[in-house]
């Protein structure tokens, strides 16, 4: 027999009562996890649909081009951080233009890059970079660009021997802001200097020709690219996209950081 408990209740009911308090518990601790990861992804990334071609092939390989003129494909998801190294894809905002532009960073802060024409090369362009801390000159093969033929194709201005670009030229040694090393002449990146290319060399405006943005313009890291975002924007897929990548990205984030 189910005798009734000092509060009236069987003990059947008391059982019920408990397993229903604790699914509300439950489903409240699911709720709020769920609302702390939305307002954390809320204040931590943004989404960017990509536009232009300055970051192909890496970014937007085979755009669209729409109605407007305006060239786009892939979209990124940013977090939004001033933490930032050498060959990260960032987003920037810069005071002379309307819109945020994506690059790839290149050099920061205490680096010494330039960049000239190399005749055991053809000719053509590479980067030389002297790190902060080394004395060591690096010559830059980058198996992320586009074009080394297209990009080596730009004018150039002859310095000393040597064969700068001339953008690169114009904006950082013309002034005599210079260091030579090796018969080469490297420009030294001040305190919170970023300098920032896009991987399509031959269609990028970048800090060649705009000179280095500071960290604090940069508005974030891509963590995550969606491929053919545009047409899945056009068949109403891009959201779900959207979290099943990111989805996909906290959960390893969080597995990394508890795999031991």
């Amino acid at each position: 027999m189910d005798f009734p408990t000092f509060n009236g209740e069987t003990r059947s009911e008391q059982v019920q009562r408990k397993v229903l308090l604790r699914i509300f518990i439950a489903f409240f601790i699911v709720l709020m996890l769920l609302l702390a990861g939305r307002m954390y992804f809320y204040f931590n990334y943004k989404y960017y649909p990509v536009q232009g071609r300055s970051m192909q092939p890496t970014i937007n390989p085979e755009p669209f081009v729409v109605a407007n003129g305006e060239v786009y494909q892939d979209g990124v998801f940013v977090e939004k951080t001033h933490d930032i190294k050498v060959n990260d894809i960032i987003i920037i905002k810069l005071p002379i233009f309307k819109n945020t532009i994506i690059k790839r960073v290149i050099a920061l802060e205490g680096d010494k890059i330039s960049i000239a024409k190399h005749g055991d090369l053809q000719g053509e362009y590479r980067l030389s970079v002297i790190r902060k801390g080394s004395d060591t000159v690096e010559r830059i093969e980058e198996d992320y660009i586009k074009s080394y033929l297209e990009w080596s194709a730009m004018e150039y201005q002859t310095y000393q021997g040597m064969n700068y670009q001339q953008d690169f030229y114009n904006t950082y040694l013309r002034s005599g802001d210079y260091t030579m090393v090796d018969g080469q002449l490297f420009y030294t990146l001040k305190k919170d200097e970023v300098f920032f290319m896009g991987d399509n060399r031959a269609n990028s405006t970048d800090a060649r020709a705009l000179g280095p943005c500071n960290v604090n313009q940069v508005v974030g890291v891509v963590r995550v690219t969606i491929k053919d975002a545009y047409s899945l924007l056009r068949e109403n897929k891009l959201e779900f996209e959207k979290f099943k990548v990111m989805s996909g990205y906290f959960f390893d984030k969080i597995n990394n950081y508890f795999a031991w």
